[in-house]
């Protein structure tokens, strides 16, 4: 176990610590994994309940305490009734002048965070970032050098805390400054390992702003550079258990933060590189990047990004209306859609990394009535919704943002100063106990399927109606593309407007201003782009999947046989048929396709063997993810439900001589989504019933305790549920497993 540095007073360019070489890295024992679509601790489920927590690296210019020194966020520390934060003595370390009260003052709130129930934080404040070079020139020189950013502290001038000094940038790679880094960041892991009650997991922020633009004579290429700073922080904390996963960028299509917005090859082989460098040095820690979601289509595509699992950044947008209900409301709702639409396209895990609402007292104390916050009660109401939320839309994970409110701007403009759950003075009235009510009450594992609906604003959130513009979406193969995202601007690239296309490919994208262009893609596909004299009515556009690229698209299998003991294992972007193929007892095979499995009466599967045909993501140059065309395994014929974002079951292996089946009978059916199943037991074991949509996504589960040969009626709610054939599943895990189809009309 590594000891806390408490704190380091010399200069930074006198420190050098021996570190691992490349070759040495480390191996973590009891790491958090991935297993199906489940994080996985310990051999159990683990749902990250994370908080972003901030700490900062500031340099002193003072005698004794000269130097670089890590703390938490200087503006934790900032009185609420202060217009200028950099001029408040209590910006650093709370007014004591003292570095290892600073540290300590880390660990105290880690144990805050643990106590209120969080088992997890993200940590922010320590990532490479890119920028222009020198300090004020053209935004879109990215320079030569990576920096972490770092404050600057002087009591005898009167700007105490100059927040991101230019002139004290501490530029990474540079050999004494990462041995300090290391330091610093595994500091913090030992703390928050620490932390009391309960131990906390570290999801690192690795990257910031602009860090794929850094390039140099040795590093030509986006994102090399920051590919070697992975390469030697991934060695460097490869043993490490407090680290959950590396966060590889923060909102990268925000405007400003990344150097590139495309091409999607561009992009997505450059993660794929920082994701493989990673991985060779650590391959059992995880790795995430933070996006916002289904805007993200356009150039950081969540479909075929590499990493494990996707922490997508979700907020209620308030259009500026203080303590207004029926605003907040409304924005809720608004947010809720791109739950859904995670929900409906996303195939690999995926947590929310961030999410949260600016809350102050009433009245505000500024008198602000315009200020973009809310109430305490509403920033209550977030938590709680967007909690459930996630679960229930398949989620793995949740992080509020933030642990602490913060100063970035004078009171009211700085609407963001207040997403803390802890206010910056005693007196902010902010309730804690809210949250360790939330998590006592808090079951992960128990889904509300009725909790993630279709919205009805998802097609137009807004509910604007002065402007309209219409068409249909189509790919090469002129298949209707459902769930592609359409966006449009102004003649001036301004107010964009989003809707998605509809089962059918068509799509109205509806506004309170005039559009003039108009972007249209799809995971995975290029973009079709207008880039002016929008028309209302725009007709048929096309847009080409495959935009990642992967070859051998259909693959069948012949003459195979797997027997005890032996492998066979196949992938394919679009589908797999197996004509002749048989698995003994003992064998093991699985079979992965984007759009289907097909399995003819030349398969056969033995009681006994191991069988996985699955409708799942899978890596080429980048990862894949199955295109929503009905996706099925079918077996002999008949489609069998494989699903993702709940669960990933493998399919069961088929006995040879099965003894029956339930005898499952549907009334009514076609119905309105509210039915009636009957079958009979032929065993004591007890009964797992599912239900599937046609897009493969798990919307209805119950487990029943039988006796053998008894019958049993089970009442069915498909409660706001669209108008489609769904696929019921029954199954007693060891010999019996019946599907049958039930038409939902409403």
């Amino acid at each position: 176990m590594k000891k806390i540095l408490l704190y380091v007073s010399i200069p930074i360019l006198l420190i050098s610590f021996a570190h691992q070489s490349y070759s040495q890295c480390g191996t973590c024992s009891n790491c958090v994994s991935i297993q199906g679509q489940k994080l996985k601790y310990q051999g159990a489920d683990f749902f990250p309940k994370a908080l972003n927590f901030g700490v900062e690296v500031s340099y002193w210019q003072n005698g004794l305490y000269q130097g670089y020194h890590l703390g938490p966020n200087h503006s934790y520390f900032v009185n609420d009734n202060v217009n200028n934060p950099n001029t408040d003595a209590n910006c650093v370390c709370g007014g004591t002048n003292d570095p290892s009260w600073c540290l300590n003052q880390i660990q105290a709130e880690l144990n805050q965070i643990s106590s209120m129930g969080f088992n997890a934080i993200r940590l922010v404040g320590l990532g490479a970032h890119g920028g222009p070079e020198p300090p004020g020139t053209d935004p879109d020189n990215f320079g030569t050098k990576l920096f972490l950013s770092a404050s600057y502290y002087n009591p005898a001038q009167t700007g105490f805390c100059d927040e991101g000094a230019q002139d004290y940038e501490l530029v990474l790679t540079n050999p004494s400054v990462m041995n300090q880094y290391f330091s610093w960041v595994e500091n913090v892991l030992q703390m928050a390992t620490n932390a009391q009650p309960n131990p906390l997991k570290v999801i690192l922020l690795t990257g910031g702003g602009r860090v794929e633009g850094v390039r140099d004579a040795q590093y030509t290429a986006y994102g090399q550079k920051y590919q070697e700073f992975l390469n030697q922080l991934s060695c460097e904390l490869a043993g490490n258990s407090a680290l959950l996963a590396y966060d590889l960028y923060n909102e990268p299509s925000d405007g400003g933060q990344s150097a590139i917005t495309g091409p999607k090859s561009t992009i997505c082989s450059m993660v794929s590189g920082w994701y493989s460098t990673i991985k060779q040095n650590d391959p059992n820690h995880l790795v995430t990047i933070g996006l916002f979601g289904s805007g993200d289509v356009l150039s950081w595509d969540p479909g075929i990004i590499k990493v494990d699992f996707i922490s997508f950044h979700i907020y209620s947008n308030l259009n500026g209306i203080y303590n207004n209900n029926t605003n907040y409301n409304n924005a809720l709702q608004r947010s809720y859609s791109e739950f859904k639409w995670i929900e409906d396209n996303i195939r690999i895990p995926w947590i929310i990394g961030e999410t949260g609402i600016s809350a102050r007292p009433e009245p505000d104390p500024e008198g602000n009535p315009s200020c973009d916050y809310e109430s305490f009660a509403n920033q209550q109401t977030q938590f709680h919704q967007t909690l459930l939320k996630t679960r229930d839309c398949g989620g793995q994970g949740y992080s509020w943002w933030d642990y602490h409110d913060v100063f970035y701007d004078n009171l009211c403009a700085g609407s963001g100063n207040f997403f803390g759950l802890i206010g910056r003075t005693l007196n902010s009235n902010k309730q804690l106990t809210f949250v360790t009510n939330e998590f006592t009450n808090f079951n992960p594992i128990t889904i509300d399927f009725n909790n993630c609906p279709f919205p009805s604003n998802y097609y137009n959130p807004f509910n604007y109606i002065t402007y309209n513009y219409s068409g249909t979406v189509k790919d090469q193969n002129n298949q209707v593309v459902k769930g592609a995202m359409i966006v449009g601007w102004d003649a001036n690239w301004m107010n964009p407007r989003g809707t998605f296309s509809k089962p059918d490919g068509t799509f109205t994208l509806s506004s309170n201003v005039a559009m003039d262009k108009m972007f249209i893609s799809a995971i995975d596909a290029d973009i079709y782009r207008i880039w002016s004299g929008l028309p209302a009515n725009i007709g048929t556009v096309t847009i080409n999947y495959g935009g990642a690229g992967y070859n051998n698209p259909d693959k069948q299998i012949n003459n195979v046989t797997v027997n005890n003991g032996g492998t066979y294992n196949l992938e394919a972007y679009n589908s797999i048929t197996v004509n002749t193929m048989t698995i003994n007892s003992g064998g093991n095979s699985v079979l992965r396709a984007g759009y289907n499995v097909k399995l003819v009466p030349g398969f056969k599967a033995s009681y006994g063997s191991n069988f996985v045909g699955t409708l799942s993501t899978f890596n080429s140059s980048c990862t894949i993810n199955a295109r929503l065309v009905e996706p099925q395994v079918i077996h002999n014929g008949v489609p069998i439900p494989n699903h993702s974002g709940k669960s990933n079951p493998a399919f069961p292996a088929a006995p040879s001589n099965p003894l029956s089946d339930f005898g499952l009978k549907i009334s009514p059916n076609p119905n309105q989504g509210n039915f009636t199943l009957n079958f009979t037991a032929l065993t004591d074991d007890p009964v797992q019933v599912e239900i599937y949509d046609l897009y493969g996504k798990l919307v209805y589960s119950d487990y029943i305790s039988v006796q053998q040969n008894q019958s049993y009626d089970l009442d069915v709610e498909l409660k706001n549920k669209e108008s489609m054939t769904y696929l019921i599943k029954i199954t007693d895990f060891k010999l019996l497993n019946e599907t049958k189809k039930v038409m939902v009309i409403k």
